[in-house]
């Protein structure tokens, strides 16, 4: 992914890299995955957003999803709008839809985590803000929903163990 080059005094050339966008919804399943549906969800949009470059986090709390994508906007916006007309969700709220300094899951195409994978903390933490943020209408609640996602994010990144790939076990289905 190249940026779009600009001539500068001198005739040197700036090229200018393109602006890290991010989405971040949240949904509900229209109905339950197994594991191997969950596995396989994983590593397909894992392939996925390997091509396009893009990164983030997909976390299972019982019948909620919530997922942060991020990348060059372009690929960022076309991978929301695919898992908007997934049949698999319901009530898809995008909460945040901005340009980003950087990426806060360099490195992870794909990463699958669900409650059962967290310690007892931070399972509550994660399941409490997403239970609040999926509550929430209105404009007015936008700054709280916000909120509620980072809470998230922050939990997600100081203590999940999870690998480069779906940690799904026949327990967690």
């Amino acid at each position: 992914m190249s940026g779009h080059p600009h001539d500068c005094p001198g005739g040197a050339r700036l090229v200018r890299k393109p602006h890290l966008w991010s989405i971040t919804y949240h949904s509900h399943m229209t109905s339950p995955l197994t594991c191997e549906e969950l596995v396989d969800l994983a590593l397909q949009a894992g392939h996925r957003n390997r091509t396009l470059g893009v990164s983030g986090i997909l976390l299972l709390d019982q019948n909620c999803f919530f997922q942060i994508l991020e990348g060059h906007r372009d690929f960022v916006t076309e991978s929301y709008a695919a898992i908007a007309k997934d049949p698999r969700h319901t009530s898809i709220v995008k909460v945040v839809d901005e340009a980003i300094p950087h990426r806060a899951f360099d490195g992870w195409n794909m990463r699958l985590v669900t409650t059962a994978d967290l310690s007892a903390e931070t399972r509550t933490i994660v399941s409490e803000a997403l239970r609040t943020a999926a509550m929430l209408n209105g404009a007015a609640s936008e700054s709280l929903k916000r909120t509620c996602l980072e809470v998230c994010t922050i939990a997600l990144t100081k203590r999940a163990g999870c690998g480069p790939t779906p940690r799904l076990t026949m327990a967690n289905a």
